[in-house]
């Protein structure tokens, strides 16, 4: 009886054994896409979004093409991440990421938990104007011009940032702001305009009472068209950031780097309702 139930013993261990085995080695073994955050704990979710978004505008494609044969190693980078990312599925990025930003020193930290876009952006977009001209994105003198409606002097001088943002959009805030301290004759057009934006509720919902994002903006009567918004979220339960982006590709709208969207969207994740967003305006 004792060794009937000893072998009982060793058999009922086994099975679960197994069957942690099964259960366990797949999800913690298993090839693990470098999207999220959340789960590569390198944060470069970021990053793809950042990338993704950029891939949205058909003036920064352009800019890629032209400047094709370039040594700017920036812009070489740039081209295989496109490349890479246009094949689809799960691609690891950590190593160009690795060279792209290898001579960064202080001014991006690619290591940061659940970096910041914009940061991303600036390094970017400073490495690509020792190369293309320097009013690709917002000039120099513009960003001297517009100081004052500057919510953060810390900002690098490529984009424009409104904080506080309670309500209205941004055709509204530049119009209230930008062409209210800046000369038409002397504003020096942007081919991609950069508006870093916060606390953002509504991106494209134009029945929300928090709408900011409009579809198309006009700056000084120059026509703008939204290609490309970088969203960032905060999860209460596992106290991490995740970002993924929401591109305009062949006139439809598509979402990139969220593996957890539909977990979002099904509310199994609870994020705080406040976005940061960075919206990207290409020059019509």
């Amino acid at each position: 009886m004792y060794k009937k139930s000893y072998i009982l013993i060793i058999i009922l261990l086994t099975v679960v054994l197994l069957s942690s085995f099964v259960l366990i080695l797949p999800h913690q073994y298993r090839p693990k896409p470098l999207l999220c955050g959340i789960r590569n704990g390198m944060g470069i979710c970021y990053l793809n979004s950042v990338m993704q978004a950029l891939f949205s505008s058909d003036r920064f494609n352009e800019l890629l093409t032209k400047y094709s044969t370039s040594e700017n190693e920036m812009i070489q980078s740039l081209i295989e991440i496109r490349a890479l990312m246009c094949k689809g599925g799960t691609v690891n990025l950590l190593p160009v990421y690795q060279k792209m930003f290898n001579k960064a020193d202080q001014e991006f930290n690619l290591s940061h938990k659940g970096g910041s876009p914009i940061f991303a952006l600036e390094y970017i977009g400073k490495c690509m104007e020792k190369t293309i001209a320097s009013d690709f994105f917002l000039a120099q003198e513009n960003y001297e011009k517009t100081k004052e409606i500057q919510s953060d002097l810390s900002l690098y001088h490529r984009f424009l940032r409104f904080y506080p943002l309670l309500k209205g959009n941004v055709n509204e805030m530049l119009k209230n702001g930008l062409e209210k301290v800046i000369d038409k004759k002397s504003f020096i057009f942007p081919e991609l305009l950069v508006v870093c934006l916060w606390n953002v509720h509504s991106y494209t919902d134009a029945s929300h009472d928090r709408v900011v994002c409009n579809p198309e903006i006009i700056v000084f009567g120059k026509k703008y068209r939204l290609v490309g918004l970088i969203i960032s979220v905060k999860s209460k339960k596992l106290r991490r950031r995740h970002a993924f982006a929401m591109g305009l590709r062949a006139n439809r709208w598509y979402i990139f780097n969220d593996e957890n969207i539909q977990m979002i969207r099904d509310k199994k994740c609870v994020f705080n309702n406040r976005f940061c967003s960075i919206a990207l305006y290409d020059r019509v």
